[in-house]
């Protein structure tokens, strides 16, 4: 029997295009209309707090934290 357990792993920019496709093919064209795509845009998601989800080599999921701006002040979601 094959192994079919999750691995989870911290993302980095170079598993950025394989997240992109699996956004395509879960969330379609319409993904780009969302609030949350226009908030991150331009802004490169925080790579110590985003991981990805693989079932052996299949990429099934991704958590991408994007730090996100108020005024002048850069601030992560997460901050207190």
């Amino acid at each position: 029997m094959a192994d079919l357990s999750l691995t989870l792993r911290p993302a980095n920019a170079s598993r950025s295009p394989a997240i992109e496709k699996l956004d395509e093919h879960a969330f379609g064209p319409g993904r780009f209309t969302r609030s949350a795509y226009r908030l991150r845009e331009g802004v490169e998601p925080d790579y110590s707090l985003s991981f990805v989800a693989r079932v052996g080599t299949l990429l099934v999921g991704a958590s991408r934290v994007t730090p996100i701006f108020c005024g002048d002040s850069r601030r992560c979601c997460l901050d207190r």
